[in-house]
């Protein structure tokens, strides 16, 4: 061994002194002594972590319900209604219909329950299907003759909860449910659209199911799940649900699980806006407590996109109503409770436009000409057009007594 080997000692490697002193601020001492005196610390870049791997974008469908013709017309305008009867002193219900383009109730219909969800069959449009929010009503009327054609009864233990939607062929329709004495279970049930049969179920993916809009050509349902009581496990998301093998191909969760999936607005692209109200068991008082509004793009979103706004703060209870006027993505939802009707733009969630002089607004739709949202409000159900551009009713689009005091206005082509 060498007189430098012995120097060294047993137990170092052979290094240079620039690699000795490296070798020492490695070791952790930051500073090393060598050679007597204090060597300089050598900084040492560090391995950069590797990046994560971003989550997979949802393969969700990318092409909405088929466009609605653009007409030259306004459009007729219908909705549920609740009220006393003045002969009686008791309730009643009905579904109530209005010619926009000249202001002029057309019919109203007696229904045994207040009508929450309209679903219009795709063959034949003057007959629809009414549905209860969170009871045992649903029917088929006829528009045209003016009268409940047929009543549907849920299957015992269910309740139905709010909306369905025909099949494209129109052979069966599909109905938002809940097995109330199976825990809340959500299912969409399956029914022939003739004899109103119980065809059997599919699952929703979640709990207290709402909404439903049937999309790509047929083959998806996107279905809103409330989430049910904050404290009871679930959440709230949109699902889109495979009719033909009865299952559910994908999930959308929120950001926020104070928050429930009411509402739901899809767009030809498959653009989608969903409102929400707080969820069941939170304290209503509570400032941080309040309805929101979220977009989701298919191929770019990740999950749903909450808006932020300070709006937030004043849209108070349930958020109800929405509507995506395509042309200029321009979306307005309603809040009753805190007497506001909102417009935002979906790209960027920019608020645009508040109006606080529309008092307890419900239902927000679309003429058939797409010149205008048409909002109810008010005790009497007043319904006025606002300007699609201006986002500003005209004088002459006011409508005093719309007997809609439901949560929608559906406009269709019924002449």
């Amino acid at each position: 061994m060498s007189d430098e080997s012995k120097h060294r000692g047993p137990h170092l490697p052979h290094l240079t002194r620039r690699a000795f002193l490296v070798s020492g601020t490695l070791a952790g001492a930051g500073v090393f002594v060598g050679c007597g005196r204090e060597a300089e610390p050598v900084e040492v870049a560090a391995t950069p972590a590797p990046a994560p791997t971003p989550a997979p974008l949802p393969d969700v469908p990318g092409l909405g319900p088929a466009p609605r013709p653009v007409v030259p017309r306004h459009g007729i305008a219908m909705g549920g209604g609740k009220g006393l009867d003045p002969q009686t002193g008791g309730k009643r219900y009905w579904l109530s219909s209005v010619n926009l383009d000249s202001g002029e109730r057309r019919t109203e219909i007696t229904t045994d329950f207040f009508p929450h969800g309209v679903a219009i069959h795709p063959q034949k449009p003057h007959v629809v299907m009414l549905f209860e929010k969170h009871g045992p009503g649903c029917c088929q009327v006829d528009l045209k003759e003016g009268t409940v054609t047929a009543k549907v009864s849920t299957v015992d233990g269910n309740s139905f909860y709010g909306h369905g939607a025909y099949s494209r062929d129109s052979k069966q329709f599909f109905c938002t449910e809940t097995a109330v004495s199976d825990g809340y279970r959500g299912l969409l049930m399956v029914r022939d659209s003739e004899t109103f049969e119980a065809l059997g179920e599919m699952p929703t993916g979640g709990k207290e199911p709402h909404d439903c809009v049937l999309v790509n050509a047929g083959r998806t349902l996107v279905v809103t799940n409330g989430g049910g009581h904050v404290d009871l496990g679930g959440e709230a998301s949109v699902t889109y649900v495979d009719p033909s093998r009865r299952e559910v191909l994908h999930t959308l969760e929120f950001d926020d699980d104070s928050l429930n999936a009411g509402h739901l607005f899809l767009t030809s692209k498959g653009e989608l806006a969903v409102v929400s109200a707080p969820r069941v068991g939170l304290d209503q008082s509570d400032p941080k407590v309040h309805g929101a509004i979220s977009f989701f793009t298919p191929g770019q979103d990740r999950s749903p996109r909450t808006v932020k706004d300070p709006i937030l703060g004043d849209m108070r209870g349930e958020t109800l109503s929405v509507a995506i006027h395509e042309p200029s993505m321009v979306v307005g939802c309603t809040n009753p409770d805190g007497n506001l009707v909102t417009f935002w733009d979906f790209h960027t969630g920019k608020l645009l436009k508040v109006h606080r002089d529309l008092p307890g607004p419900r239902g927000i739709g679309l003429t058939l000409d797409r010149k205008y949202f048409a909002v109810t409000y008010g005790p009497e159900a007043s319904l006025v057009l606002l300007d699609v551009k201006t986002l500003e009713p005209t004088a002459e689009a006011k409508l005093a007594h719309s007997w809609m005091t439901g949560s929608h206005v559906v406009v269709h082509d019924l002449v």
